[in-house]
């Protein structure tokens, strides 16, 4: 007799973007000092008034400062759920100023900042999944050209690297990008600029970051 076995259960299309981190945004600037954290939290907040679930992750492995801008003391972190081996979504807090969930790293934590290969990949694998659960995810990436950093802003859909009107951001911005973008030729990256008090201002920062990189 021949075994009546269940079709196989094909993800929604809708789970399945999720678990290829599409609804993953990194934020990035290479350089310190452009307003990232700022930017990404009024990115977070903005996403959930538009009646969006929304995780904030702090990238900044060992110099997370998201718990300080927001003004919160989460009772667990990136770092307590990594020294246990615990599930990623023990470390998340909500904070109901911008109606979102948080994942906060601690600051001045070397085993965060020296996180290698392997327990990147776990890392990264464990964001994934939890963002799956989030209509949007939004990793709010520590400044330079680090491993670590490259390694998350590859498992986002789209990278929005910040840039002002100084020589060093300009600079520090077009590194990111050529890395990124060697590493992961297919990355969706998109150039922000903030700090400008006009769009003019802003128009012109951009065309000369084209103009003197591309």
């Amino acid at each position: 007799m021949k075994e009546n076995t269940p079709p196989k259960k094909e993800l929604s299309t809708d789970i399945q973007d999720r678990l290829n981190g599409n609804n993953i945004i990194a934020v990035a600037s290479a350089k310190g000092g452009v307003g990232k954290t700022a930017f990404s939290v009024t990115l977070a907040h903005a996403f959930s008034k538009n009646g969006l679930k929304v995780l904030l992750f702090d990238g900044a492995l060992g110099l997370s400062n998201i718990d300080a801008h927001l003004g919160i003391t989460p009772n667990e972190n990136l770092e307590t759920v990594l020294k246990m081996n615990d599930p990623l979504h023990l470390a998340v807090t909500h904070d109901p100023a911008i109606n979102a969930d948080i994942i906060t790293g601690h600051s001045g934590d070397k085993s965060l900042a020296a996180l290698n290969g392997p327990q990147l990949k776990l890392l990264t694998d464990d964001l994934l999944i939890l963002a799956s659960y989030y209509d949007k995810v939004i990793i709010d990436l520590g400044s330079g050209i680090y491993d670590n950093i490259i390694q998350l802003a590859k498992i986002s859909k789209t990278c929005l690297t910040l840039i002002t009107d100084t020589p060093s951001s300009l600079t520090d911005a077009y590194q990111f990008i050529q890395l990124l973008s060697e590493q992961d030729p297919a990355k969706d990256i998109k150039l922000v600029v903030n700090m400008v008090d006009t769009y003019s201002e802003g128009e012109k920062t951009y065309q000369n970051f084209v103009l003197i990189y591309f």
